[in-house]
């Protein structure tokens, strides 16, 4: 899913739902957006999965990329857990995560950019599909999706 925040009054608004995470897949449906509009995009925030990386630095070459601090944040408190359980080794993992992140997870402190109005984004679309029980047409769910959020 991706979001305008500025969109909407900045309440945000829904720009592109892509039903899956492959890098390929998602770039292909964002290059639809004309490449002028995606050269103004000034900023996305994203966790560290390495597609959303790929997607954001094909799709938006201009644009900085910032780590999200919640992911970071996460990463940090399962090596706390990881260290008090003794299994001290496994701190390469999130050493080599922090080291390969380590200039999006600095960007944050431009901006103080999150991720958060992307997460409460999809927080309002799953309680719009609990309010009608669930979903029988995806075509239809994502029509009204579309005149409600876009």
């Amino acid at each position: 899913m991706i979001t305008n925040k500025a969109g909407k009054g900045k309440r945000g608004s829904l720009v592109a739902i892509v039903a899956t995470t492959q890098s390929e897949r998602v770039i292909e449906v964002l290059r639809k957006i004309p490449s002028k509009d995606r050269y103004l995009v000034e900023e996305i925030t994203l966790d560290m999965a390495p597609t959303m990386e790929k997607i954001a630095k094909k799709a938006f070459p201009k644009a900085t990329q910032v780590t999200d601090r919640f992911h970071v944040q996460k990463r940090a408190r399962w090596y706390d857990k990881v260290e008090k359980s003794e299994f001290s080794k496994s701190f390469g993992t999130v050493a080599r995560s922090i080291q390969s992140h380590y200039r999006s997870i600095l960007n944050f402190f431009d901006n103080r950019s999150t991720n958060a109005s992307a997460e409460s984004f999809n927080a309002k679309i799953k309680a719009f599909r609990l309010q009608f029980r669930g979903v029988r047409s995806v075509p239809f769910f994502l029509f009204r999706l579309s005149k409600i959020y876009a």
